[in-house]
Formats: structure tokens, C-alpha cells, sequence
């Protein structure tokens, strides 16, 4: 049998594995695609929460002196802006991505972040950033009075609720009812590259928003941080 008979007469067998071979290799390059999607999303996750958690910490400890020390200087005016700013986004992106792959198994609400966002517009709302003189670090930006120290204190208290959360759920981070510690490349070695499969910034979602809405309710019976901040 000649070369092109035998073509002739597989013909149906070679087309059949043709397809089974393009099917193949586009369901791989697919897979790999996924993978380095998770992987790329894995990082950002693992950056995010980083600054979220160097955020409940500066919201801790910063405030914790404001308060104290009845006065903001502009250093900490910024970062405090700046945290609470990128708490509230990083929720939002979270509850997003978690949409997108499926997550959730029930409603969940955004309280974390829409809480985040109030604290952040008070905190701003002391001093107008868009023209920042160069200072010392030191040099005060606001003096305090007795009803913006009461309204810090809530925030600080509502921030203290996710620190007591992230103890529980987050992997490297610890709070002792003092302090905070946060192992950033423990946290990496600890989830992998691919910690978007995990489970716990989900839980962390899910638990943060009940525990906040819980705090408000029975600690003040409000819903939201911004019906005591503009009492």
C-alpha cells in the first residue's frame, strides 16, 4: 500500500487525532493561563494585605497617641488618610475577585469597607492635603478637641474589632490587645503562590463584616460608623 493510500484510508483516524492533539494543547495553554492569572492575583493579594493589616496596626498605635497626645501631626494625618483609604479599596477588590471565582456560598455585605471609607473621610476632613507645607515631621497639623478625640476613639475601637479578627484568621498576624506583628514573608511562605485558592481572606471578608456590624449595633446601636462620627 502506497503512502497516500494509506492516508486516504486513516484519513477519518488522522483528523479525529488532529483535533484530539489542538483540543489538547488548548486546554493547556488555558490551565497555564489560569495559573498564572491566580498567581498574579495570589500576589496582589498577598501586597494587599500588607497594607491592610500595616493599617489596622497604624490605626492601633497612631491613634492610640493622637488621642493621648490630644493633637495629629501631618505625617500621621497622611497615613492614617492614606490606610484607611487603601482598607476600603482593597475590600472592594476582594469582594470582586471573590465573585469572580465563586466564593461566596451567601450574601455578604460591604460593611468593612464602607466603615473604612467613613473613618478615612473624618480623619481627612481635618485638614485640607492638597496644599501641605514642607514641615518637620513633628510639627502638629490639628490640636485636637473633646469631640473629635471621642470620634478617633471610635474608630480606634471599630479598628481594634479587626485586629482581634485578623489574630484569629490571618496567617502571621498576631494581636495581643498592645500590639501588633505581622510577618509579610512569613505570610508568603506560609499560603504559597497561589494563596488566592485559600480560604482565609474570604473568611476574613465574611467574619470582618458581621463583627462590624455587630460592634456598632451592640456598642452603640448605629449601622454605620459615619451616624456617630457626625453627631
Amino acid at each position: 500500500m502506497s503512502k497516500k493510500e494509506w492516508i486516504k484510508k486513516n484519513r477519518k483516524k488522522l483528523l479525529i487525532g488532529a483535533v484530539f492533539v489542538i483540543m489538547l494543547v488548548a486546554i493547556i495553554n488555558l490551565y497555564q493561563d489560569k495559573r498564572m492569572y491566580e498567581r498574579k492575583l495570589s500576589f496582589d493579594l498577598s501586597n494587599d494585605f500588607s497594607r491592610v493589616m500595616q493599617t489596622i496596626d497604624n490605626g492601633l498605635t497612631m491613634l492610640d497617641t493622637i488621642i493621648e497626645k490630644e493633637e495629629m501631626t501631618y505625617p500621621e494625618h497622611s497615613i492614617l488618610t492614606n490606610g484607611y483609604s487603601d482598607l476600603s479599596m482593597n475590600m472592594q477588590e476582594w469582594r470582586g475577585i471573590a465573585n469572580r471565582f465563586g466564593k461566596f456560598n451567601k450574601e455578604v455585605s460591604n460593611t468593612v469597607s464602607l466603615n473604612a471609607a467613613d473613618s478615612r473621610w473624618y480623619i481627612h476632613s481635618f485638614l485640607d492635603q492638597t496644599e501641605v507645607p514642607r514641615i518637620p515631621p513633628d510639627e502638629v497639623a490639628v490640636t485636637l478637641d473633646e469631640s473629635q478625640i471621642e470620634k478617633l476613639t471610635y474608630i480606634r475601637e471599630l479598628t481594634e474589632v479587626w485586629a482581634e479578627l485578623a489574630d484569629e484568621i490571618v496567617p502571621t498576624f498576631s494581636y495581643d490587645g498592645n500590639r501588633v506583628s505581622y510577618d509579610h514573608q512569613g505570610f508568603w511562605d506560609h499560603t504559597g503562590d497561589y494563596n488566592i485558592n485559600e480560604d482565609f481572606w474570604i473568611d476574613f471578608m465574611i467574619e470582618a463584616d458581621q463583627a462590624t456590624e455587630d460592634f456598632l449595633w451592640e456598642e452603640y446601636q448605629v449601622r454605620e460608623m459615619r451616624q456617630l462620627l457626625v453627631e
